[in-house]
């Protein structure tokens, strides 16, 4: 995955807690595509321990509720 360290992510991940005007994001890491297109790479920052519903969001769009960063 040294690739991706050099391109900017095609993706933002977060897990989201609860749903509608109760929902939380939390950013979680990033997700590069593949160069065939046909799939992705998703890393998890370090030390997290992720479970529940996880979320791809391209970069610098707005979350549909609060975001709260723990990269």
């Amino acid at each position: 995955m040294s690739e991706n360290v050099k391109t900017k992510p095609a993706y933002e991940a977060f897990v989201v807690d609860e749903s509608g005007n109760n929902a939380h994001w939390t950013k979680v890491g990033a997700a590069w595509t593949h160069e065939d297109g046909k799939g992705l790479n998703v890393s998890i920052a370090g030390g997290l321990s992720v479970s529940g519903k996880i979320v791809l969001r391209a970069p610098g769009v707005e979350q549909p509720q609060r975001a709260s960063s723990k990269k």
